[in-house]
């Protein structure tokens, strides 16, 4: 079997036929492929032996039914689909189709007909010798061609490695995490973790090292039969993962050396794949990149074709084998009663569709009557005998009246039946509807009336006369037939007067039309219920397309989004219509018609593409998708580097001698070969992706960088001479790597400083044109790697360079580092801590304010730095499975990236929220790790009110608020208020807060000083102070310390929360704020979040108890909504105050009744584990539910529990506030650093602003390609 589970567990292989058969639910046909069997289950999906329509088995892979609709699934469907297709097939299962825009996406794979090595080791025991030594090959050849397809397993273990008939499969591969090993956000492993890495079980990024460490515990486990991390439980193998060496006892040398480098602790110090092949079939001491046997992946293909499965374990055979054994086996009568008895059990519709039929008792009698016994004494008649072997072979079961096939799939597994099927498939529809008549007849006591006639009767003999080839009539049918004859006869020779009938028909005639409009309309009803039923089903049809394609044409996954909605305006395309607007991708370019192999590069302004292959080059505007150029290239040996001047009118091929030039417009060389620039690299580009490219162009295009092996090292070539300007020279260093300024002259260069492998100590900034060392840039060991990414900013002023730790910036003129802490992924965004990064060179944006680089360990994801903020969290863009990333551009007015792929796709990102906020800027002065500016939104959207903390000026802190109701524009406040903060003069404000009532009327900020806490109040219109007074409790021993601050619908409320030793909130103080006194006080443990019920009478709070209190008395009731596992993380009432939600730590959001407090409908799975600041909000009409975690903000509809889109990933700071405008258009979110994003909600602006993200129509052979059971009509037109 092939395929995997899509959740970890292995499926059934190598069983007996019907051991793991269909179950309730399961489907009889995927798509083109009729379902056999259940071959095994996980997290994910089902897989299942099948049949196409030529009768090949094959293995279908789908996804679970309750998954189907979830947006994350398919996205992760697709990308192991798209990894699974370009793995080289001799070293796993070969896809054969994968169709991910149904209701439940599939993948289609040839059939690997064996064991896994798991059931082969548990059931004949450990491998020894050459067995053993061609197993450990086998995985290694698999590992390489994995990995050079640019895809890390991430799930390699015994089960994923299937003992087939032709040889050894890795399978089950491209899928990041499984239900039974999953790395969530917050670290936690689930389920027992044999084999995850040392990182992977610390909670940090994988990436091939970790394929390696499982091929080294795989080794253990094929050679002693144990597990080499074996635990009593998840805690303890994760213990033993991380702490404990491995018992290699039984591993034989020279193969035990090999394994227990596989298993070092640390992932940099382990072989890579190749190394581990070159040494399993060259010997040891032999080297990945030198060496060894010529072609390593063909020789160990070789050599692990050899391994078979145990004879015990062989694989089961196909259903159309076991059918041909069991027909051979019968005697001639039996096998002639064998088509007799199965082609009654299926009824023909398509051709290689078959439905199933009951062949009943009494069928099976009647056609035993007619069959001799003609067997051995008391072995039956030859049907019974035929049955007899069908039954006891498993092809045919047994129902309460009759028999039925036990697979659907047989008819088109046996090539035999397929035969007998075409040869008779006409007639037998004939037959099987006469054959259902004839029994009903003959249980009905046989009466005249079921008689056929007429048309029907005629059919049927002329079938019986001359269309039978393999089924014949039993003696029931063969009454019922003559039966039918005799009655026509007999009626034939009667006569009817027809006055009688013509006048009875005459007198029905006038209400015979009534009869016929009625008709009509019901019949006009149904057609109508049905086009509807089936543009509906094109719209969710088309919403599931448009996921599989965001990361391979997401424009036309936008178009097919507002195709959806212009159909059918339901929760499903609303939510695509907000997934498009949510997904960063904007397009992707790949070169038409491109083939595997070919080299690529880039222009730095990111718009032409050059790629080349087969001795040709091409050149292609990515923006326009046209074609440039297209010219030969010769003379240079195994192209492996292609590089595009800035100006886009030269294209740079390196090979493994030589660098040669081409000029674009005309297609001709240009000028002299540079000799000697090894551009092979070893393949040390893929590994240490911050060397960047191996041939590149200066930013000026003035020089050319070549970037060699170990030995070769680095060099710098004047084009205009062809000299080395830096690099290999005497007094020069040893150059692991280097950039150049904007302007050409300056360089900045890795110097190693010891043999290779050694970390570097040093980037030096070198004259390029005097030749002299300007200056040193040291760099803490701890922070940099070989080969440290280099990058100038636009002014030349900034050096960026990338380590371990994150990316580090140094003044060019000084040599003075730029703050202390790295530019580095935010646990926040990782669920890590950001350790062992292999970061690509930094890219600035034109005004050198921000920086991106990309972490290649791993999946690939692409950070995006304000520059001047290391210590925030970078915004992270996920990328493709396991891609490179050889370079990236921003786009002039820095509101796109573009990101060229190690498969030679050129993606473009949206990054304009990020680059060109709306930011509402406020004056931040005092330590900045006591002080945090507050920001909320006016319960309607309109207004934005902040607040900073500074030192009082005997004005107090300022109150600022802004128009932001037309979606925003950062400009001047609307109004400056100035709130009291008591206390003495001079004396530092630590804490500051500010909340709106819930008509938006009243607005309140809290000052806070080391003892002191104030409530300034306005009325917000006319901006008129109402007065402010100071918190207290009345107790000496509880201050009131006003972390969270709300206010009831009115005003005439205020609650706060204050925090306890431990910094959580630990109470929740109520106000009534005419009289200025508190009214009292509940303990409600980590509470931060206060929601006022709109009615008044309630105040919800999150926290461990998420109390709900009774007003005006202060009076708690512990837990209303239930027990939770995990507590309230955030709460929120709907507008007309009948319904709360609440989300809880674990991600699980849940609606109640706010009346009875009954849960409505099942919780809903929202975002795992959600980070910082977690807000609720509903829309106006309580149709939508909002919630913002962290920086990411989600929608659901309310009434289906449904997610609406994508996470909305827009913000670069924890979201401090979130509200809808009045009319619920508009959803707003601001965050901690007074970024504002406004998300268009209403589904027709919704449309308007997908049609113009994705900058055209749809055509109208895209809308035939996708749409095509419905008339074309324009999507984005008017």
């Amino acid at each position: 079997m092939s395929g995997g589970t899509g959740g970890g567990t292995a499926p059934a292989v190598g069983r007996d036929r019907g051991e793991a058969g269909l179950r309730a639910g399961d489907p009889r046909a995927i798509g083109d492929y009729v379902i056999a069997r259940r071959l095994g289950s996980g997290g994910q999906g089902v897989v299942y032996e099948a049949y196409d329509p030529a009768g090949r088995r094959v293995a279908v892979k789908v996804v679970h039914v309750h998954l189907a609709g979830n947006a994350e699934v398919r996205a992760r469907f697709a990308k192991e689909a798209m990894a699974a297709q370009r793995v080289a097939s001799f070293c796993t299962a070969r896809v054969l189709e994968a169709r991910l825009d149904g209701e439940r996406p599939y993948i289609v794979s040839e059939f690997v007909d064996g064991p896994s090595l798991g059931q082969a080791v548990e059931r004949a025991g450990p491998y020894t010798g050459d067995a053993l030594h061609r197993m450990a090959t086998g995985i290694a050849t698999a590992l390489v061609a994995i990995h050079q397809a640019d895809v890390i397993h991430r799930d390699l273990k015994p089960d994923n490695v299937l003992l087939g008939s032709d040889g050894l499969r890795v399978v089950d591969f491209g899928i990041a995490r499984t239900a039974e090993m999953s790395l969530t956000s917050t670290g936690h492993i689930a389920g027992t973790p044999l084999y995850l890495s040392p990182e992977a079980a610390a909670g940090r990024r994988t990436g091939r090292p970790a394929d390696v460490w499982a091929w080294g515990a795989i080794v253990v486990y094929a050679a002693s039969g144990r597990h080499a991390f074996a635990g009593t439980g998840a805690g303890h193998v994760l213990h033993r993962i991380l702490t404990d060496e491995p018992d290699l006892g039984a591993v034989p040398e020279p193969l035990r050396d090999l394994v227990r480098a596989a298993l070092d602790k640390n992932p940099d110090r382990r072989p890579s794949a190749m190394d581990l092949l070159v040494a399993l079939v060259a010997g040891p001491g032999a080297q990945g990149g030198a060496g060894g046997a010529a072609d390593p992946v063909a020789t160990g293909s070789r050599a692990a074709s050899g391994l078979r499965p145990p004879v015990e374990l062989a694989g089961a055979p196909s259903l159309g084998a076991v059918a041909e054994r069991v027909y051979e086996g019968l005697d001639p009568e039996a096998r002639a009663a064998v088509p007799q008895l199965l082609l009654r059990m299926v009824m023909p519709a398509t051709p290689g569709v078959e439905m199933p039929r009951v062949l009943t008792t009494v069928e099976v009698e009647s056609l035993a009557r007619d069959s001799a016994a003609t067997g051995p004494p008391g072995a039956g008649t030859a049907v019974e005998r035929g049955l007899g072997g069908l039954l006891s072979a498993g092809l045919v079961v047994r129902e309460e009246d009759g028999f039925t096939l036990a697979s659907p799939a047989l008819p088109r597994a046996w090539p035999r039946m397929r035969g007998w099927l075409e040869a008779d498939r006409e007639g037998l529809l004939v037959h099987h509807r006469m054959s259902d008549a004839a029994r009903l007849w003959h249980e009905h006591g046989r009466k005249t009336a079921d008689l056929y006639q007429g048309t029907r009767l005629e059919e049927a003999l002329r079938w019986a006369a001359t269309g039978r080839h393999v089924v014949t009539l039993n003696r029931i049918e063969r009454d019922y037939l003559d039966a039918g004859v005799a009655l026509t006869h007999r009626r034939t020779r009667r006569r009817r007067l027809v006055t009688v009938a013509l006048s009875v028909m005459l007198a029905v005639s006038l209400g015979a039309g009534a009869l016929a409009e009625q008709q009509r309309r019901v019949a006009d009803g149904e057609r109508r219920k049905v086009a509807a039923q089936l543009t509906e089903a094109v719209s969710r049809q088309l919403v599931a397309e448009a996921e599989t394609l965001r990361p391979t044409d997401p424009a036309l996954g936008m178009l097919l989004t507002a195709a959806a909605w212009r159909l059918t305006e339901t929760d499903v395309t609303r939510g695509g219509l907000y997934g498009s607007l949510a997904q960063p991708e904007l397009d992707v370019f790949t070169e038409p018609g491109a083939r595997g192999g070919a080299a690529h590069g880039m222009a730095a302004d990111g718009t032409t593409f050059a790629a080349v292959s087969d001795g040709r080059a091409r050149v292609w505007d990515v923006r326009t998708r046209r074609r440039i150029a297209d010219f030969p290239v010769t003379g240079v040996e195994n192209v492996t580097a292609v590089a595009v001047s800035p100006d886009g009118g030269t294209v740079a091929v390196g090979g493994a001698k030589e660098v040669r030039l081409w000029d674009v417009r005309s297609g001709r060389q240009v000028g002299d070969p540079i000799a000697g620039a090894v551009t092979g690299g070893g393949g040390l580009e893929s590994f240490w992706p911050g060397r960047g490219p191996v041939v590149g162009f200066s930013p000026g295009g003035g020089l050319l960088i070549t970037r060699g092996d170990f030995d070769d090292g680095v060099r710098v070539w004047d084009l205009e001479d062809r000299r080395v300007v830096l690099g290999g020279r005497e007094k020069e260093p040893d150059i692991g790597n280097v950039a150049i300024s904007p302007d050409d002259k300056v360089a900045a260069v890795v110097a190693r400083t010891g043999p290779t492998g050694v970390t570097p100590l040093r980037v030096e900034l070198w004259d390029l044109a005097g030749g002299g060392r300007l200056r040193t840039l040291r760099l803490p060991a701890e922070e940099v790697i070989e080969f440290t990414g280099l990058a100038f900013s636009p002014d030349g002023r900034t050096v960026a360079v990338s380590g371990s730790k994150g990316v580090v910036l140094f003044d060019t003129g000084t040599g003075a580092r730029q703050g202390e802490a790295p530019y580095a992924f935010g646990a926040e965004d990782l669920g890590g801590s950001g350790e062992n990064l292999q970061l690509t060179p930094a890219v600035f944006t034109a005004d050198g304010r921000y920086l991106a680089a990309a972490d290649v360990r791993g999946t690939t994801r692409i950070g995006l730095w304000r520059v001047g903020r290391p210590h925030d969290a970078a915004h992270v863009f996920p990328g493709e499975h396991g891609e490179t990333v050889p370079g990236m551009w921003f786009e002039p007015g820095d509101t796109a990236l573009r990101v060229l792929t190690g498969g030679g796709s050129v993606t473009r990102l949206d990054v304009g929220p990020f680059t060109r906020p709306i930011r509402f800027a406020v004056d931040e002065t005092g330590p900045a790790a006591l002080i945090r500016a507050r920001r909320a939104l006016s319960p309607d959207g309109r207004l934005l009110a902040t607040i900073n903390a500074t030192t009082r000026d005997g004005n107090g802190a300022v109150v600022r608020l802004w128009n932001v109701g037309d979606g925003g524009r950062a400009g001047d406040p609307v109004a400056e208020l100035r709130a009291d903060t008591g206390g003495d003069a001079g004396e530092e404000v630590t804490l500051v807060n500010v909340a709106f009532s819930g008509d938006g009327r009243t607005l309140a900020a809290l000052t806070g000083q080391v003892t002191d806490r104030t409530v300034t109040l306005w009325d917000v219109p006319t901006r008129d102070k109402r007065g402010s007074f100071p918190l207290t409790s009345g107790q000496d021993d509880i201050p009131v310390t006003g972390e969270r601050m709300a206010l009831d619908r009115d005003g005439g409320l205020l609650a706060t929360t204050s925090a306890g030793a431990s910094g959580a909130g630990t109470s929740v103080h109520v106000f009534d704020v005419r009289e200025r006194a508190q009214l009292g006080m509940v303990y409600a443990p980590y509470a931060d979040t206060l929601a006022f019920a709109p009615g008044g009478g309630t105040l919800a709070v999150n926290g461990q108890e998420s109390p709900l209190i009774a007003l005006p008395g202060v009076r708690a009731a512990e837990q209303p909504f239930g027990p939770n596992s995990s507590h309230v993380s955030g709460v929120a009432y709907s507008a007309d105050g009948r319904t709360v939600a609440t989300v809880t730590s674990s991600g699980r959001i849940s609606l109640w009744d706010a009346r009875t407090r009954d849960r409505i409908g099942l919780p809903i799975e929202g975002p795992d584990s959600p980070l910082g600041t977690t807000v609720l909000r509903f829309s106006p009409d309580g149709r939508i539910l909002a919630l913002a975690t962290g920086h990411e903000v989600h929608l659901w509809d309310v009434a289906t529990h449904r997610r609406l889109g994508l996470r909305y990933a827009q913000h670069a700071q924890d979201v401090n506030d979130l509200a809808f405008s009045a009319d619920g258009s508009t959803l707003y979110s601001v965050d901690e650093d007074g970024a504002l994003r406004a998300y268009v909600i209403d589904p027709e602006r919704a449309a308007e602003r997908v049609c113009a993200r994705a900058g055209r129509d749809l055509t109208e052979a895209e809308w035939r390609r996708h749409a095509g059971e419905l008339p074309y009509r324009p999507v984005c037109g008017q």
